[in-house]
């Protein structure tokens, strides 16, 4: 039988990656590659119709947050566009502990009752991606930057112009593999 989430996976890749490589290119996403996207997840949506009111439900949820996100400059507009279509294929709620730093602690510590029912809590999983990816982001930032002094480092920042839609398709992938990790014997 064939997993719904792999195709779905497999359906978003290649926009990602379009998408992806014209952030880097020219910090720009065409809104044509949007729509493309757009209607090929109404389609894969028409073939699971009885999850319709979460897909709306996740879409309006995820669309208030990346439009409340850009009016404060934390995302650009593609990013917002693409983490609603991500909702709108996407409509799960998902436990905090696929947020990959949660991961990593678990892994290493195991919890104990009472962070365990902290990463118990469930939020969209457009929400894990954007997380994730941000973490990713200051990861590499951080990495990248590493030896430079702290006020070095904020004039740094403050000069970049770096698209996130890199990191967006990072969050993703981690974020996704983290959630279906069953799919591969995790």
């Amino acid at each position: 039988m064939v997993n719904e989430e792999l195709v779905k996976f497999l359906i978003l890749m290649p926009f990602l990656l379009v998408a992806t490589h014209s952030d880097m290119k020219s910090m720009t996403v065409s809104n044509k590659l949007l729509k493309c996207l757009l209607f090929v997840i109404v389609v894969v949506s028409l073939f699971n119709i009885n999850q319709l009111p979460n897909v709306i439900m996740h879409t309006i949820l995820i669309f208030l947050i990346m439009v409340a996100m850009f009016t404060f400059g934390l995302i650009g507009g593609a990013d917002g566009k693409i983490l609603t279509l991500v909702a709108m294929l996407f409509p799960s709620f998902e436990e905090l502990r696929t947020i990959f730093p949660f991961t990593i602690m678990e892994m290493i510590t195991g919890f104990n009752s009472n962070v365990d029912a902290f990463v118990s809590l469930k939020i969209p999983f457009a929400l894990i991606v954007f997380v994730n990816s941000s973490f990713i982001s200051g990861i590499t930032f951080i990495f990248l930057f590493r030896k430079l002094k702290l006020n070095e480092l904020v004039s740094k920042s403050t000069q970049l112009k770096v698209p996130f839609l890199p990191f967006l398709t990072g969050g993703f992938i981690v974020s996704w593999l983290l959630v279906n990790k069953s799919l591969f014997g995790g």
